[in-house]
């Protein structure tokens, strides 16, 4: 049997536990479809910045995040998870020059300080 790349091959011992707890019949078709116990999908976790712990304390889900860093150690990005086209963009200095003339700049710091720019 051809054995692909990241997949492990099961146990004689591994057989027994699947037989003996009653999950023989998926194991087999992990066996016909992968040759073995196939390699869990690559994830990247990024660590959480402290603006964003600062976020998380002020918009009240400081609970969730701890969680989460506890859990996997920051973001977990599926690399087939779809990503959001919307990026934020840092403001340009003009751009705070005109928000401090035109006076709406405490606007402008609430907006960066929610999204992190534009």
């Amino acid at each position: 049997m051809l054995q692909h790349p990241g997949v492990e091959v099961f146990t004689p011992q591994e057989w027994w536990w699947a037989i003996r707890d009653g999950y023989a019949g998926e194991m087999m078709s992990q066996f016909v479809s992968h040759g073995g116990l196939s390699a869990v999908d690559p994830v990247t976790v990024v660590p959480f910045t402290p603006q964003e712990w600062f976020w998380s304390i002020r918009d009240g889900y400081f609970g969730d995040m701890v969680a989460e860093s506890t859990r996997n150690g920051g973001f977990v990005a599926y690399a087939d998870a779809p990503m959001d086209d919307i990026v934020a963009t840092s403001f340009l200095p003009e751009e705070w020059g005109m928000a401090i003339k035109d006076g709406y700049v405490s606007d402008m710091i609430s907006h960066y300080m929610k999204h992190g720019g534009l």
